[in-house]
């Protein structure tokens, strides 16, 4: 999956969930999501969360959990077709979003309405990444390689040092 990177606040506005489900246009309607929040500061995260249990919500019901105004800090939320992961929509410290899809047409289409910061060689890791020396000895650079490798740890949140290596790669895209 190739990636974006561009700022959660475009000027005075912030560009919500919601906002990017909508720019998904019919590729993002036929999608099953499930939505981990790392810090819940809605009270509709708890049920975006169940939601996402089992085999996942559809857009609209995403959709209606997230308008009219729902910042989040720090979520992940991925769409799922019929074939496999589609997308992954990361929101990073209410700051950046991430985003990661297999169809090159979603991309060009954010593109066009956000100015991208960053469009890494290989996306930003998946959950459940276990970080750490890679074999390479990529560690030192504010960057991901292939060498990270997966573990069973269902989520970042349960890797400290990973959430921190994320922050960094953040940072590193939002400074200019």
């Amino acid at each position: 999956m190739k990636g974006i990177t561009f700022r959660a606040w475009q000027g005075g506005h912030y560009v919500t969930l919601a906002e990017l489900l909508v720019r998904l246009g019919s590729f993002g309607l036929g999608l099953t999501w499930r939505v981990e929040v790392d810090e819940v500061v809605d009270p509709r995260v708890p049920e975006m969360e169940r939601r996402s249990e089992g085999a996942g919500m559809d857009t609209l019901t995403l959709l209606s959990l997230t308008t009219p105004f729902l910042q989040l800090i720090d979520a992940e939320a991925r769409g799922f077709a019929e074939d496999g992961l589609a997308v992954v929509l990361t929101e990073v410290d209410s700051s950046l979003w991430d985003v990661r899809a297999a169809d090159e047409h979603v991309l060009d289409e954010l593109r066009s309405h956000y100015p991208v910061i960053g469009e890494p060689q290989e996306a930003l890791p998946p959950r459940g990444v276990t970080f750490g020396s890679c074999p390479g000895g990529h560690l030192s650079q504010p960057q991901f390689c292939s060498c990270w490798s997966r573990s069973a740890s269902p989520s970042i949140r349960s890797e400290p040092a990973g959430m921190r290596m994320y922050m960094s790669r953040a940072i590193s895209l939002a400074v200019p």
